[in-house]
């Protein structure tokens, strides 16, 4: 692994190098998304998930914020950074599976030089060289967590899939919904932006925030408080 600024990442990524700084990757984005949960949530936090934790840039700042933090990463090939990355922080779990809309295998793209962009292409639509992996992936459902106040879902064009897996949390906890939304991503495995926030809205979230790619969305029952 190399060390860019205090963060680790695989030794082959280089494509966070211009973008990182000592407080991490996304700064702005992150703390306007976490002001978001505050204002609709309260500071009495309990617990979150991070879908797609990759190496820690959310998660680190997410346990300082919420009691507790389930941290959803499938690839191994990052689980090494995400430690070093959270050396000292403990109220975390790290879970190395996928998140889907059902239990079951889909094939998986990695880019050893950018490994953020790694992503499900169960209809091998992508075109492009990638290492190519078969992962299992199940629902967030099934995971049975409790009072969840915040999901933060950077599935890189899975995650429609992932908030069809988690409804019955989604139903019973009303958490801040968060998804990186670039339809560019979505059209790579032949998704698109408006089947995803058809999923959202058919939920009874609305949008109320967004920065750049990040977009918040809250049950319509806290928007109207």
């Amino acid at each position: 692994m190399r060390n860019i600024n205090g963060w680790y990442l695989p030794e082959t990524d280089t494509s966070f190098d211009r973008y990182l700084t000592e407080d991490g990757y996304q700064c702005r984005q992150r703390n306007e998304v976490l002001q978001c949960v505050t204002k609709y949530k309260g500071y009495d936090l309990l617990n979150a998930v991070d879908v797609g934790g990759h190496v820690g840039f959310w998660a680190k700042d997410m346990c300082n914020k919420f009691e507790h933090v389930y941290v959803f990463e499938p690839m191994s090939r990052v689980h090494d950074c995400f430690y070093k990355n959270m050396e000292g922080i403990n109220n975390y779990d790290l879970i190395k599976e996928g998140l889907g809309d059902s239990n079951k295998d889909v094939t998986i793209k990695y880019d050893p030089s950018s490994t953020g962009n790694t992503f499900i292409d169960d209809q091998n639509k992508a075109p492009g060289e990638y290492d190519t992996y078969t992962i299992s992936v199940n629902t967030l459902d099934s995971h049975q967590l409790k009072n969840i106040d915040y999901i933060k879902i950077d599935a890189e064009g899975y995650e429609k899939e992932v908030i069809e897996g988690s409804r019955n949390l989604i139903y019973q906890c009303k958490p801040v919904l968060h998804c990186e939304v670039k339809s560019k991503v979505l059209a790579k495995s032949g998704k698109s932006e408006i089947s995803l926030l058809q999923t959202i809205y058919e939920i009874g979230y609305v949008e109320t925030h967004r920065v750049g790619s990040e977009r918040v969305f809250v049950h319509r029952n806290d928007y109207t408080k």
